[in-house]
């Protein structure tokens, strides 16, 4: 999967928007599989912070709203509310009703 994952980077480099939602559900998978120890990965955390943040990176507000989530409690990265709150706030700010309920949660006006 990495060799895939590295052409579909440079094909979205190139602009290709369909290889751009390929490579964000490849990152998302990849981050999950890290997450939670599953599709035969250890459980890792610093692997799924850097899976997740490509996610986000991309445009994914489910990924936006877990990397936010990963900075707050401090999975795979130090904690870094300022972060946190970036990351949930810009998925809140574009429907992501989850990052908004995040916000809430946490306290974040």
């Amino acid at each position: 999967m990495d060799m895939a994952i590295k052409w579909w980077e440079k094909s979205v480099e190139l602009g290709n928007a369909d290889d751009k939602e390929m490579l964000c559900a490849c990152c998302a998978l990849l981050s999950t599989d890290y997450y939670k120890g599953e599709g035969g990965k250890s459980k890792n955390y610093q692997k799924a912070f850097y899976w997740v943040s490509k996610c986000a990176n991309l445009g994914d507000l489910g990924g936006m709203h877990l990397l936010g989530c990963m900075y707050y409690v401090g999975e795979g990265t130090p904690k870094n509310r300022e972060l946190a709150e970036k990351w949930l706030r810009k998925s809140a700010n574009l429907g992501y009703k989850d990052a908004a309920n995040s916000l809430k949660e946490w306290g974040f006006r």
